[in-house]
C-alpha cells in the first residue's frame, strides 16, 4: 500500500466525504494481478440508522496492467458512480476503458464499455435490469481481423439472465439473445436482411482478389452454449462477385444445418448461379451443396456452356487430392472455335465427350479425356496464317491439306490430355468427305495450346467484366 487518505464528515446523520487509495499491487489471496492501482472518490450517505441508507458514491480507478483468469488487460480506467433513493431503487453506472486486452491469441484494442444497473431493493424478488454499451476498435485472431464493433446490450437478472444485444461487426448486423440459468444458456443470433457489400472487408481477409459486387444475405442460429449445439438457416438472394477477372453473376441458396460438438453439418439443398464468366461463358449453372462433418461438398452440378449442356459429379472443398468428372454434350462446335476469333477456322455441328478433373497440390490436370462429334459438322479454313505457312513451306503436303479447307466431319474423335500449367494437348482424328475434290479424308494430328493464356485473354477483354469493374471502382466499394 502506497497511501490511504480519507476525509469524513457525520453532521444531522449525513456521512459524507472523500478517499484516496493507491496500491503497488493486489493481495495475493486474490485471484487477480495488478500494478500502480489508483482510486478516488466521494460519498455521501443518509438515514444510516434505520437501516435504509440513501445517498451516492462516485469512484474513478486506474491500473497499469492486470491479469486474470488468463485474461491480461493494459491501462484500465474506470468510474463508478452508485446511488440509493428513499424507495431504495439503486442504480449503478460503470464506465470502462482499457487501452487493450488480450487472452492466448485474441487480442483486442481501444475498448470503451459503459453499464448500468437498476433495481429495487425492497421487499420481493430482486429484479434487476441492465443496460451496456460497447465499442471494440479492433479484435484481431489468429483466422480474421474485426474492426469497429459496437454492441449495444439489454438485459433482466433475477433467478436468471436474459439478455438480448444489437451487434455491429465490419458494418454488419447481428442480433443476439440468451437466457442463462444453472441448467442451461439457451440463445438466438438473427442475421437481418442486409446488403452482402458489409461483407468484403472480411471476404478480403481469406481471398484478397475476391470481392462481393451486389446481393443480399440474412439467416438465424439457435442453440444452446453449454450443449454445444445449434440450428441455423442462412439464405443468400441474388448475389454477384469478382475474383481477378473471374464475374459470377446472381448466386442464389438456402442453407439449412446443425453444429453440434465441433461438426458442422449442412443439408443437402440446391444453389442456383444464373452465369459464370471465366473466359468462356456458362450460364444456368444449377447443383447441390452439403456438409457432413465439416466437409463441404458440391454435387449433380449441372449448366449450359458453347449453347450445349455440362454435368460435374461431385468436388468436395478444401480437399485438395480428388477427381471430378465432368460430361457435355451438344456443343455448338462453331463457339468452341470462335474462342480464338482470328484463326480463320470456321466449324459446325455438335460435340459431346468427358473431362476427369484431377486436383491435386500441384493444379489441376485433365487425362484420358475425349472429345466425340454428334452427327455431322463442317469444316472451313481461309486466312489462317499457320495454316498457309505450312503448305507454303512444305510444297509436299499442299494436296492433303487443301483438303481440309471445305471438308464435311463424318467422324471427329479426340483424346483430351492438360496440364496443370495450362498447357492442352489434343490428339485429333478426323474423318470427312471434300466434296468440291470428291476426296475421302482420314487426317490425325496433335495440337497444343496454354488454355489458360487463352482464357485469361478473353477475360481480359471480357466487356460485361469491364463494365462491373468499372461500376463498382466509382463507387468506391
Amino acid at each position: 500500500i502506497d497511501a490511504i487518505m480519507l476525509n469524513t464528515q457525520l453532521k444531522n446523520a449525513q456521512l459524507s466525504g472523500n478517499y484516496d487509495i493507491a496500491l503497488t499491487a493486489l493481495p495475493e489471496f486474490l485471484p487477480a494481478e495488478a500494478n500502480n492501482i489508483k482510486a478516488h472518490g466521494d460519498f455521501t450517505l443518509t438515514q444510516l440508522v434505520d437501516s435504509k441508507p440513501v445517498g451516492k458514491v462516485s469512484t474513478t480507478f486506474s491500473f497499469d496492467k492486470a491479469v486474470a483468469y488468463g485474461t491480461t488487460i493494459n491501462t484500465y480506467t474506470g468510474k463508478l458512480v452508485a446511488s440509493m433513493s428513499e424507495k431504495l431503487d439503486a442504480s449503478v453506472v460503470l464506465k470502462s476503458e482499457f487501452k487493450g486486452a488480450q487472452y492466448e491469441e485474441y487480442k483486442l484494442t481501444g475498448i470503451n464499455n459503459t453499464l448500468s444497473a437498476r433495481a429495487n431493493l425492497g421487499v420481493g424478488e430482486l429484479f434487476a435490469h441492465l443496460n451496456a454499451n460497447t465499442q471494440i476498435n479492433t479484435l484481431t485472431s489468429p483466422n480474421v481481423d474485426l474492426n469497429t464493433i459496437n454492441v449495444t446490450s439489454t438485459g433482466l437478472q433475477s433467478r436468471a439472465l436474459e439478455a438480448s444485444h444489437h451487434v455491429f461487426v465490419n458494418g454488419v448486423e447481428l442480433v443476439a439473445n440468451h437466457h442463462v440459468s444453472k441448467v442451461a444458456h439457451p440463445f438466438e443470433v438473427i442475421i437481418p436482411q442486409q446488403s452482402v457489400l458489409s461483407l468484403n472487408s472480411l471476404v478480403s481477409q481469406f481471398e484478397p482478389l475476391a470481392q462481393l459486387t451486389q446481393g443480399e444475405f440474412n439467416g438465424r442460429i439457435s442453440g444452446d452454449v453449454n450443449l454445444q449445439k445449434a440450428n441455423f438457416n442462412l439464405t443468400i438472394d441474388d448475389t454477384s462477385a469478382l475474383y481477378n477477372d473471374y464475374l459470377a453473376n446472381q448466386f442464389r441458396a438456402q442453407l439449412s444445418g446443425q453444429y453440434d460438438s465441433g461438426q458442422l453439418n449442412v443439408e443437402p439443398t440446391t444453389f442456383n448461379l444464373n452465369e459464370l464468366r471465366a473466359g468462356a461463358v456458362v450460364n444456368n449453372i444449377n447443383g447441390k451443396i452439403k456438409v457432413v462433418n465439416n466437409s463441404a461438398q458440391a454435387f449433380d452440378i449441372s449448366g449450359n456452356v458453347f449453347d450445349g449442356v455440362f454435368e460435374l459429379d461431385k468436388y468436395t472443398l478444401l480437399k485438395s487430392q480428388q477427381t471430378a468428372n465432368v460430361t457435355f454434350k451438344d456443343i455448338d462446335a462453331s463457339k468452341l472455335i470462335t474462342l480464338d476469333d482470328k484463326s480463320g477456322i470456321t466449324l459446325t455441328g455438335r460435340l459431346k465427350g468427358w473431362l476427369p478433373l484431377h486436383f491435386s497440390d500441384s493444379g489441376v490436370e485433365v487425362t484420358n479425356g475425349n472429345l466425340l462429334n454428334q452427327g455431322e459438322g463442317k469444316l472451313i479454313i481461309s486466312n489462317n496464317t499457320a495454316f498457309d505457312s505450312v503448305m507454303q513451306q512444305q510444297q509436299e503436303l499442299q494436296p492433303v491439306l487443301s483438303l481440309l479447307k471445305n471438308l464435311d466431319i463424318q467422324k471427329l474423335n479426340s483424346t483430351v490430355a492438360l496440364k496443370s500449367d495450362g498447357w492442352l494437348n489434343l490428339g485429333v482424328n478426323l474423318q470427312g468427305f471434300n466434296e468440291p475434290q470428291q476426296q475421302q479424308v482420314n487426317f490425325n494430328y496433335n495440337h497444343e495450346e496454354n488454355v489458360f493464356t487463352l482464357l485469361r485473354a478473353l477475360r481480359l477483354s471480357d466487356e460485361i467484366t469491364q463494365k462491373v469493374e468499372q461500376q463498382y471502382s466509382q463507387k468506391g466499394n
